[in-house]
């Protein structure tokens, strides 16, 4: 599954099913995928603290690390463009997930089903 930033945001908090998920990862249980896109995500920020970076390299080093594609940047920016209100980087995700036929992990269930089907909620 393609790990969405929300597993990691709410892994570091503590979550339980962010946890759950981790657990599955470190057991081999599931494969976890991470975009380029999304570590840009998590580390884009004004501050970040060595705990939340230790939290995120610590998740990322369990997955395999993919790139947006020519083809799923296409569809991501049709599906931009269709779905305007959407952020990009859930249409980047969706567009990822769908080329690759894997789901999304994130709790951002409302938004990601406006573009694919195959989501994991934790």
């Amino acid at each position: 599954m393609l790990l969405d930033k929300t597993l990691f945001e709410d892994f570091g908090r503590g979550d339980s099913g962010a946890m759950l998920i981790v657990d599955r990862l470190v057991s081999d249980e599931i494969s976890g995928y991470v975009s380029t896109h999304t570590i840009f995500s998590l580390w884009n920020r004004e501050t970040i603290t060595r705990r939340t970076e230790i939290v995120f390299q610590s998740i990322i080093n369990l997955t395999e690390i993919v790139m947006l594609s020519a083809n799923a940047a296409k569809d991501a920016a049709i599906q931009s463009n269709i779905n305007s209100e959407l952020d990009h980087d859930i249409v980047v995700l969706g567009s990822i997930a769908k080329e690759m036929g894997i789901p999304v992990c994130t709790r951002r269930v409302d938004e990601f089903q406006l573009i694919i089907n195959d989501i994991v909620d934790y």
